[in-house]
């Protein structure tokens, strides 16, 4: 999920014109991790018809994480040309090591009705308050590395960064869920290359499909992610039924059947000439909404909750699932423009 940014993706005014697709792509990312979080009756399953129906937003929102991973890369791969990794560390511990933790902390309070702090500590370090932060630990573990992978940022090193994209995609989006439908342990001799590797693919991706031109591969790629649609869809609906228990086999961001869809939608947004499309007034709103990204992906799930809650919303309607997602993502960015204009609160909405 970067110029002057926040972690979720937003830029600068200065150099966003020759990127506002990132922006856009952050937008878009975020709107479809708040389909995904209303969507949740995919989860539980039922040989019904809105359960189905929730298969398909499943389907097709889910490349939101990988997305975001890739925006990520696209633009902190080569932070070295603006600063330090000194530099690079804290922005990366101001902007998100610290909102993390203190809205672990407001989500234990609002959820556990303590201020415990013992009981936090515990929680937290168990990954066991909210769901959904399962995000963070996982980024933070890539701006780690980043700093050692950064290193082969630089067209002499296309190469190579091609090279780790074709292993991991190889241990780990290909030989994992083939393992997994047909029913076999994955290799033991290969399950400690895919520890090692993993979520790295996204931000290896962003920054090489932001730095070449893949123009050529577009139909192929879109080709290619309507096939996985189809295959995910049909082989989750199909043995989902069969053994009347929802079959997760392809529900994993770095299976083929996410990252291919994944890369064709990051080439298809960078391929369109925004900046012959919009003026500068849109793009300032789009830099806008952008930079909201990160306080949406906080607070939807808390507000999505209460206001389901208060007005006893219906989960399983197809209203609830198309309409709501829209609505909450908007009144999330109005809230966390608020939130940006209070002196405290503006430091854990970064």
């Amino acid at each position: 999920m970067l110029y002057s940014t926040n972690s979720m993706g937003s830029v600068s005014m200065t150099e966003k014109k020759h990127y506002i697709y990132l922006d856009i792509l952050n937008i878009v990312a975020c709107i479809a991790v708040v389909y995904l979080h209303c969507n949740g009756i995919v989860h539980s399953f039922s040989n019904t018809i809105a359960w189905k129906q929730a298969l398909i937003i499943e389907v097709v929102c889910y490349f939101a994480v990988p997305i975001f991973l890739m925006i990520t890369g696209a633009n902190l791969l080569n932070y070295r040309e603006k600063y330090d990794t000194k530099k690079f560390l804290q922005k990366r511990f101001f902007k998100v090591v610290i909102p993390y933790i203190v809205w672990s902390y407001i989500y234990y309070i609002i959820y556990r009705d303590t201020a415990n702090p013992i009981g936090f500590v515990k929680e937290f370090l168990n990954g066991s308050i909210e769901p959904i932060f399962w995000f963070f630990p996982m980024i933070i573990s890539l701006y780690l590395v980043i700093p050692i992978v950064s290193i082969f940022a630089k067209k002499e090193y296309k190469k190579e960064i091609i090279y780790m994209i074709i292993i991991i995609f190889l241990f780990q989006s290909i030989l994992d869920p083939i393992c997994k439908v047909l029913n076999i342990s994955y290799p033991s001799v290969f399950s400690y290359m895919r520890s090692g590797l993993g979520y790295l693919i996204f931000p290896l991706l962003g920054y090489i499909f932001a730095n070449n031109d893949f123009k050529k591969y577009s139909k192929s790629l879109y080709a290619l992610t309507l096939v996985c649609w189809i295959i995910r869809y049909f082989y989750t609906y199909h043995y989902s039924i069969a053994g009347n228990i929802i079959n997760k086999n392809l529900f994993n961001y770095l299976g083929f059947v996410s990252v291919i869809p994944a890369i064709a939608i990051f080439v298809f947004f960078k391929n369109i000439n925004w900046n012959k499309l919009l003026n500068e007034k849109i793009k300032f709103a789009i830099q806008y909404f952008s930079a909201c990204s990160f306080g949406v992906y906080l607070i939807h799930v808390l507000l999505k909750s209460k206001l389901t809650n208060l007005f006893s919303l219906d989960r399983y309607s197809i209203t609830y699932r198309l309409i709501f997602p829209i609505l909450l993502y908007l009144l999330c960015v109005l809230i966390v423009f608020v939130i940006k204009k209070l002196p405290i609160f503006k430091k854990i909405v970064p």
